[in-house]
């Protein structure tokens, strides 16, 4: 955060902030991003509680890999990155709110593989200030 504010004295203000999954885990950090008003995208992981609303209603926490395992195959896109190494994955975006921080996120989970079950990858990225 030092150097950020340090970022932000000098007068600049990123159109968005990227964070690795050590930082995007830290709830600490990502309140004092939200703090300074600061939109970010970054890596959680996969063990971190998501909060949802039931079919009846009522907040459940559930951990974010074993949410990816309850989303239909229909509801992945298929993606291709173009690039030197070109590759295909497959992402589902879901609205939920993260344990420890307040309000909806969207979160991008990506697959290697169009269902859960094949997948050897999986990754999953909040999008925190850009998406709410």
């Amino acid at each position: 955060m030092e150097l950020i504010d340090k970022s932000l004295r000098r007068g600049y203000r990123p159109g968005i902030v990227l964070v690795d999954s050590s930082y995007g885990s830290n709830t600490s950090f990502l309140k004092d991003l939200e703090e300074r008003k600061l939109k970010y995208i970054g890596g959680i992981a996969k063990n971190r509680n998501i909060l949802f609303k039931n079919k009846s209603g009522k907040t459940d926490s559930i951990r974010i890999d074993e949410y990816a395992q309850w989303i239909s195959d229909e509801e992945f896109q298929e993606i291709q990155i173009p690039g030197e190494k070109p590759r295909t994955v497959w992402v589902a975006i879901l609205s939920a709110e993260i344990s420890q921080l307040k309000g909806i996120r969207k979160i991008a989970i990506v697959m290697n593989a169009p269902a859960f079950e094949d997948a050897e990858d999986i990754d999953e990225r909040p999008c925190g200030g850009c998406l709410r």
